[in-house]
């Protein structure tokens, strides 16, 4: 899939939730655990944080009020993803968050700038079959970091069989995934990915395993009445290895440049 291709795709994805209201953005449960679980590795002292493919910006606006000393930036290649994040930033009267027109692949900002670069469920878009694909949006993540600075990221867990067997199904029928290209990763490839950029104290944990139920074509309301179940257990064991997401998070050793 083309990196137009896979534009075009998020551009309607915004577009549909433009005349959304905010909260139904920043406080449904995905989200809700997303921001948990990224939170939980920023600290006070981390002052210069960038999301590279905000999205609609959910994440930042939320860490911007949680860390009001910091400087949250988000990037995103769509001005509707923006125009929403805008729109959050102002309901949550978030001063130290900015927004901005960007592309993973070439960050507007110097070498060694941020202490901490993260995003939620990006990477996996970017085939390797691209011409810039998962490895080089990673590198660029990099080379805007600070050594001994933090990078976070998550991607689609492979071992959330629901959502992998739903893919699956998708292509062996011949039926295009609403989300057009997207890797599920197994724990040891992420873990090599991360590794054969030479980073360090890496820490890997799953989480939302419900949302893989929940994410099943038609959303039929049985499928909706599982998940929600499923959402009431909340096994910490299921969710660490079931889990709809996969978290990872390393740092750029301080000899790295």
């Amino acid at each position: 899939m083309s990196s137009d291709s896979l534009k075009s795709i998020w551009q309607k994805s915004w577009q549909q939730q433009l005349g959304a209201r905010p909260e139904d953005i920043l406080y449904t449960r995905f989200t809700k655990k997303a921001f948990r679980n990224f939170k939980r590795f920023i600290d006070r002292s981390d002052k210069l944080i960038l999301e590279a493919g905000c999205g609609t910006g959910r994440l930042c606006c939320l860490l911007g009020e949680s860390f009001a000393n910091s400087m949250i930036v988000g990037i995103d290649i769509t001005q509707e993803s923006l125009d929403i994040a805008n729109k959050l930033k102002q309901y949550l009267r978030v001063e130290n968050v900015e927004f901005k027109k960007g592309d993973i692949f070439s960050l507007n900002y110097p070498d060694g700038y941020f202490d901490v670069v993260f995003n939620n469920g990006v990477i996996e878009h970017f085939s390797l079959d691209q011409k810039s694909n998962y490895n080089h949006a990673l590198e660029e993540m990099l080379r805007v970091l600070k050594p001994g600075g933090k990078i976070i990221i998550d991607v689609p867990n492979w071992y959330c069989f629901a959502h992998t067997f739903y893919k699956w199904l998708l292509k062996i029928t011949g039926r295009k995934y609403s989300f057009g290209y997207e890797k599920s990763f197994k724990r040891t490839e992420l873990i090599a990915l991360f590794k054969a950029q030479g980073l360090v104290e890496i820490q890997l944990r799953g989480y939302d395993f419900a949302h893989g139920v929940y994410r099943l074509q038609g959303n039929h309301f049985l499928i909706r009445l599982l998940a929600d179940i499923l959402y009431l257990i909340e096994n910490p064991i299921l969710e660490n290895l079931f889990g709809f997401m996969l978290l990872i998070k390393a740092e750029k050793p301080l000899n790295k440049q």
